[in-house]
Protein backbone atom coordinates (compact mmCIF):
# COMPACT_ATOMS: atom_id res chain seq x y z
CA UNK A 1 0.00 0.00 0.00
CA UNK A 2 2.70 2.55 0.69
CA UNK A 3 4.11 2.55 -2.51
CA UNK A 4 1.08 4.12 -3.94
CA UNK A 5 2.39 6.76 -1.99
CA UNK A 6 5.23 8.72 -3.69
CA UNK A 7 7.88 10.52 -1.65
CA UNK A 8 9.71 13.33 -3.72
CA UNK A 9 13.13 13.91 -3.26
CA UNK A 10 13.08 16.48 -0.92
CA UNK A 11 10.68 15.04 0.97
CA UNK A 12 12.98 11.89 1.96
CA UNK A 13 15.66 13.84 2.29
CA UNK A 14 14.25 16.39 4.95
CA UNK A 15 12.64 13.38 6.52
CA UNK A 16 16.48 11.66 6.96
CA UNK A 17 17.40 14.68 8.45
CA UNK A 18 15.20 15.03 11.08
CA UNK A 19 15.25 11.52 11.74
CA UNK A 20 18.97 11.88 12.49
CA UNK A 21 18.10 13.86 15.09
CA UNK A 22 16.44 11.63 16.97
CA UNK A 23 17.24 8.43 19.20
CA UNK A 24 18.45 5.27 16.92
CA UNK A 25 15.49 3.12 16.08
CA UNK A 26 13.30 5.87 15.59
CA UNK A 27 10.15 6.33 12.72
CA UNK A 28 8.67 9.46 11.19
CA UNK A 29 4.97 8.44 11.31
CA UNK A 30 2.20 10.48 9.02
CA UNK A 31 -1.12 10.13 9.52
CA UNK A 32 -4.80 11.54 8.76
CA UNK A 33 -6.26 12.49 12.31
CA UNK A 34 -9.98 13.85 12.67
CA UNK A 35 -10.06 17.44 13.11
CA UNK A 36 -10.00 21.22 11.88
CA UNK A 37 -13.14 22.86 10.51
CA UNK A 38 -12.67 20.76 7.56
CA UNK A 39 -12.94 17.76 9.27
CA UNK A 40 -9.08 16.15 8.85
CA UNK A 41 -6.02 17.20 9.89
CA UNK A 42 -2.29 15.75 8.41
CA UNK A 43 -0.21 14.47 11.33
CA UNK A 44 3.75 14.35 11.32
CA UNK A 45 5.10 13.09 14.06
CA UNK A 46 8.18 10.36 15.75
CA UNK A 47 7.80 7.68 17.21
CA UNK A 48 9.92 4.86 18.63
CA UNK A 49 8.04 1.54 17.69
CA UNK A 50 5.29 0.68 14.98
CA UNK A 51 2.33 -1.02 15.41
CA UNK A 52 0.89 -4.59 13.83
CA UNK A 53 -1.20 -2.49 10.95
CA UNK A 54 1.97 0.32 10.21
CA UNK A 55 3.14 0.31 6.57
CA UNK A 56 7.12 0.77 7.05
CA UNK A 57 8.76 2.37 4.30
CA UNK A 58 12.19 3.90 4.70
CA UNK A 59 11.64 4.07 8.85
CA UNK A 60 8.21 6.12 7.72
CA UNK A 61 5.28 4.31 8.94
CA UNK A 62 1.82 4.71 8.38
CA UNK A 63 -1.31 3.16 9.51
CA UNK A 64 -3.70 1.06 7.48
CA UNK A 65 -6.39 3.40 7.58
CA UNK A 66 -4.27 6.68 7.03
CA UNK A 67 -2.60 4.89 3.78
CA UNK A 68 -5.90 3.92 2.55
CA UNK A 69 -6.92 8.03 2.32
CA UNK A 70 -3.37 8.44 1.12
CA UNK A 71 -3.27 5.99 -1.49
CA UNK A 72 -2.49 8.29 -4.82
CA UNK A 73 -1.11 11.27 -2.47
CA UNK A 74 2.39 12.62 -3.67
CA UNK A 75 4.10 14.12 -0.20
CA UNK A 76 6.41 16.95 -1.02
CA UNK A 77 8.87 19.15 1.13
CA UNK A 78 8.68 22.75 0.07
CA UNK A 79 9.87 26.30 0.94
CA UNK A 80 7.53 28.75 0.44
CA UNK A 81 7.44 32.55 1.80
CA UNK A 82 5.06 31.68 4.73
CA UNK A 83 8.13 29.04 5.45
CA UNK A 84 9.22 25.14 4.77
CA UNK A 85 6.85 22.64 5.44
CA UNK A 86 5.62 19.34 4.14
CA UNK A 87 2.83 19.13 1.62
CA UNK A 88 0.97 16.36 0.47
CA UNK A 89 -1.19 16.87 -2.84
CA UNK A 90 -3.80 14.16 -2.20
CA UNK A 91 -6.76 13.48 -5.12
CA UNK A 92 -8.68 12.38 -2.68
CA UNK A 93 -8.85 15.99 -1.13
CA UNK A 94 -12.34 18.05 -2.12
CA UNK A 95 -11.17 21.12 -0.56
CA UNK A 96 -8.64 22.12 1.96
CA UNK A 97 -7.65 24.95 4.14
CA UNK A 98 -5.51 26.34 6.82
CA UNK A 99 -6.04 23.99 9.95
CA UNK A 100 -7.39 21.00 7.56
CA UNK A 101 -8.77 19.02 4.42
CA UNK A 102 -11.95 17.78 3.47
CA UNK A 103 -11.46 14.16 1.73
CA UNK A 104 -13.81 12.43 -0.73
CA UNK A 105 -15.44 10.03 1.82
CA UNK A 106 -18.41 8.13 2.04
CA UNK A 107 -19.22 9.04 6.25
CA UNK A 108 -20.84 5.64 7.39
CA UNK A 109 -22.82 6.08 10.81
CA UNK A 110 -24.23 3.50 13.21
CA UNK A 111 -25.69 4.73 16.10
CA UNK A 112 -28.57 2.28 18.63
CA UNK A 113 -31.43 4.64 18.97
CA UNK A 114 -33.32 3.24 21.34
CA UNK A 115 -36.55 4.49 19.76
CA UNK A 116 -36.28 6.62 16.62
CA UNK A 117 -39.29 8.69 17.37
CA UNK A 118 -38.21 9.40 21.08
CA UNK A 119 -34.97 10.51 19.88
CA UNK A 120 -35.78 12.35 16.89
CA UNK A 121 -34.52 15.74 17.45
CA UNK A 122 -30.86 14.02 18.71
CA UNK A 123 -30.60 12.09 15.63
CA UNK A 124 -31.36 15.10 13.42
CA UNK A 125 -28.72 17.76 15.52
CA UNK A 126 -26.43 15.00 14.60
CA UNK A 127 -27.47 14.64 10.61
CA UNK A 128 -26.58 18.34 10.78
CA UNK A 129 -23.87 18.94 12.53
CA UNK A 130 -22.08 15.48 11.16
CA UNK A 131 -23.61 14.66 7.69
CA UNK A 132 -23.13 11.55 7.24
CA UNK A 133 -24.27 10.02 3.79
CA UNK A 134 -25.52 6.91 5.77
CA UNK A 135 -26.72 6.07 8.80
CA UNK A 136 -27.83 2.78 9.93
CA UNK A 137 -29.54 2.54 13.32
CA UNK A 138 -31.09 -0.28 15.86
CA UNK A 139 -33.66 -0.25 18.16
CA UNK A 140 -35.82 1.73 16.13
CA UNK A 141 -38.73 0.40 18.20
CA UNK A 142 -41.70 1.12 15.98
CA UNK A 143 -43.47 -0.04 12.79
CA UNK A 144 -42.52 0.90 9.49
CA UNK A 145 -45.97 2.90 9.05
CA UNK A 146 -45.04 4.89 11.97
CA UNK A 147 -41.44 5.62 11.20
CA UNK A 148 -39.92 8.76 10.77
CA UNK A 149 -40.04 9.48 7.04
CA UNK A 150 -40.82 12.58 6.30
CA UNK A 151 -38.18 14.33 9.03
CA UNK A 152 -35.62 12.16 6.96
CA UNK A 153 -36.46 13.37 3.98
CA UNK A 154 -36.38 16.84 4.33
CA UNK A 155 -32.87 16.54 4.99
CA UNK A 156 -32.12 14.83 1.91
CA UNK A 157 -32.70 11.51 3.31
CA UNK A 158 -33.89 8.43 2.03
CA UNK A 159 -35.44 5.87 4.57
CA UNK A 160 -35.42 1.91 4.55
CA UNK A 161 -36.87 0.40 7.30
CA UNK A 162 -37.44 -3.06 8.71
CA UNK A 163 -39.70 -2.14 11.79
CA UNK A 164 -41.07 -3.80 14.81
CA UNK A 165 -43.65 -3.08 17.21
CA UNK A 166 -41.84 -1.20 20.84
CA UNK A 167 -39.08 -3.73 20.25
CA UNK A 168 -35.95 -4.29 18.50
CA UNK A 169 -36.56 -2.89 14.34
CA UNK A 170 -33.30 -1.62 12.59
CA UNK A 171 -33.20 1.36 9.63
CA UNK A 172 -31.00 2.55 6.84
CA UNK A 173 -31.04 6.19 6.13
CA UNK A 174 -29.02 7.14 3.05
CA UNK A 175 -28.20 10.52 1.06
CA UNK A 176 -27.46 7.98 -1.86
CA UNK A 177 -29.76 5.69 -3.60
CA UNK A 178 -30.03 2.64 -1.74
CA UNK A 179 -31.11 -0.83 -4.07
CA UNK A 180 -31.46 -4.26 -3.44
CA UNK A 181 -32.73 -3.75 0.11
CA UNK A 182 -33.18 -7.53 1.74
CA UNK A 183 -34.48 -8.05 5.42
CA UNK A 184 -34.43 -11.98 4.88
CA UNK A 185 -30.40 -12.77 5.40
CA UNK A 186 -31.34 -14.45 8.74
CA UNK A 187 -34.52 -16.79 8.75
CA UNK A 188 -35.52 -15.32 12.34
CA UNK A 189 -37.70 -18.02 13.86
CA UNK A 190 -38.93 -15.45 16.51
CA UNK A 191 -39.68 -13.13 13.25
CA UNK A 192 -37.74 -10.43 15.38
CA UNK A 193 -36.14 -7.29 13.11
CA UNK A 194 -33.04 -7.48 13.49
CA UNK A 195 -31.25 -7.36 9.90
CA UNK A 196 -31.17 -4.93 7.02
CA UNK A 197 -29.08 -5.05 4.58
CA UNK A 198 -28.76 -3.05 1.33
CA UNK A 199 -26.26 -2.03 -1.39
CA UNK A 200 -24.64 1.64 -2.64
CA UNK A 201 -22.47 2.23 -5.38
CA UNK A 202 -19.09 4.52 -4.36
CA UNK A 203 -16.38 5.26 -6.39
CA UNK A 204 -17.50 2.67 -9.32
CA UNK A 205 -17.76 -0.36 -6.62
CA UNK A 206 -20.92 -1.66 -4.94
CA UNK A 207 -20.51 -1.57 -1.57
CA UNK A 208 -23.01 -4.00 0.38
CA UNK A 209 -23.96 -2.46 4.13
CA UNK A 210 -26.03 -4.66 6.54
CA UNK A 211 -27.21 -3.49 9.26
CA UNK A 212 -27.93 -5.76 12.51
CA UNK A 213 -29.26 -5.79 16.08
CA UNK A 214 -27.85 -9.20 17.56
CA UNK A 215 -30.22 -10.80 20.12
CA UNK A 216 -29.48 -9.93 24.13
CA UNK A 217 -29.43 -13.69 24.82
CA UNK A 218 -30.17 -13.13 28.53
CA UNK A 219 -30.78 -15.01 31.03
CA UNK A 220 -28.09 -17.76 29.67
CA UNK A 221 -30.71 -20.61 31.17
CA UNK A 222 -33.05 -20.11 29.02
CA UNK A 223 -34.36 -20.06 24.93
CA UNK A 224 -33.09 -16.62 24.57
CA UNK A 225 -29.42 -17.63 24.45
CA UNK A 226 -30.08 -20.78 22.38
CA UNK A 227 -32.28 -18.16 19.91
CA UNK A 228 -28.67 -16.04 20.36
CA UNK A 229 -26.38 -18.60 19.06
CA UNK A 230 -28.51 -19.54 16.06
CA UNK A 231 -28.83 -15.82 15.03
CA UNK A 232 -25.25 -15.76 15.28
CA UNK A 233 -24.13 -18.95 13.57
CA UNK A 234 -26.53 -17.61 10.84
CA UNK A 235 -25.10 -14.64 10.50
CA UNK A 236 -21.70 -15.81 9.81
CA UNK A 237 -22.97 -18.52 7.11
CA UNK A 238 -24.38 -15.62 5.44
CA UNK A 239 -21.36 -13.63 5.85
CA UNK A 240 -19.02 -16.55 4.29
CA UNK A 241 -21.40 -16.47 1.31
CA UNK A 242 -21.70 -13.00 0.48
CA UNK A 243 -18.00 -12.44 0.89
CA UNK A 244 -17.43 -14.70 -2.29
CA UNK A 245 -19.72 -12.86 -4.18
CA UNK A 246 -18.76 -8.93 -3.27
CA UNK A 247 -15.71 -8.63 -0.77
CA UNK A 248 -17.00 -4.94 -0.53
CA UNK A 249 -19.46 -5.82 3.06
CA UNK A 250 -19.48 -3.28 5.65
CA UNK A 251 -20.92 -4.73 8.84
CA UNK A 252 -22.41 -2.27 11.65
CA UNK A 253 -25.07 -2.20 14.45
CA UNK A 254 -25.42 -2.90 18.00
CA UNK A 255 -24.01 -6.63 18.06
CA UNK A 256 -24.63 -7.49 22.03
CA UNK A 257 -21.10 -8.90 23.52
CA UNK A 258 -18.37 -8.20 25.43
CA UNK A 259 -14.98 -9.00 23.46
CA UNK A 260 -12.56 -8.40 26.10
CA UNK A 261 -12.32 -7.64 29.85
CA UNK A 262 -10.93 -4.01 28.97
CA UNK A 263 -14.51 -3.31 27.62
CA UNK A 264 -16.48 -3.60 30.54
CA UNK A 265 -16.22 -1.83 33.57
CA UNK A 266 -16.34 -4.92 36.34
CA UNK A 267 -16.00 -8.27 34.03
CA UNK A 268 -16.95 -10.15 37.25
CA UNK A 269 -20.44 -9.20 36.88
CA UNK A 270 -20.70 -10.42 33.45
CA UNK A 271 -18.95 -14.30 34.25
CA UNK A 272 -22.14 -15.58 33.37
CA UNK A 273 -23.71 -12.50 31.05
CA UNK A 274 -24.72 -14.16 27.31
CA UNK A 275 -22.48 -11.08 26.18
CA UNK A 276 -19.14 -12.70 27.55
CA UNK A 277 -20.28 -16.28 27.52
CA UNK A 278 -16.66 -17.74 25.84
CA UNK A 279 -18.74 -19.41 23.27
CA UNK A 280 -20.50 -15.60 21.84
CA UNK A 281 -16.67 -14.22 21.82
CA UNK A 282 -15.52 -17.40 19.67
CA UNK A 283 -18.57 -16.08 17.40
CA UNK A 284 -17.65 -12.62 17.33
CA UNK A 285 -14.06 -13.25 16.34
CA UNK A 286 -15.50 -15.27 13.61
CA UNK A 287 -17.76 -12.48 12.51
CA UNK A 288 -15.08 -10.22 12.43
CA UNK A 289 -12.33 -12.89 10.92
CA UNK A 290 -15.22 -12.20 7.74
CA UNK A 291 -13.32 -9.19 7.28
Amino acid sequence: MIKEIKFTDNALKQIANLLSKKDVGSFFRIAIKGGGCSGFQYEFTFDKSKNDDDFNYENILIDKTSADLLKGSEVDYVSELIGESFKISNPQTKSSCGCGVILSLMIISSWNVNSVRARIDNIKSYLLKYKPDVLMMQEIKTEDVNFPYDDFASMDYESHVFGQKSYNGVAIISKGKLENVRTDLIKDKLKQSRIISAEIKYKKKVIQLINIYTPNGNPVDTEKYDYKKNWMDQLIKQLKTLSKKNSNIILAGDFNVIPAAEDVYNVKSFEDDALYRLEIRKKFRDVKSRF
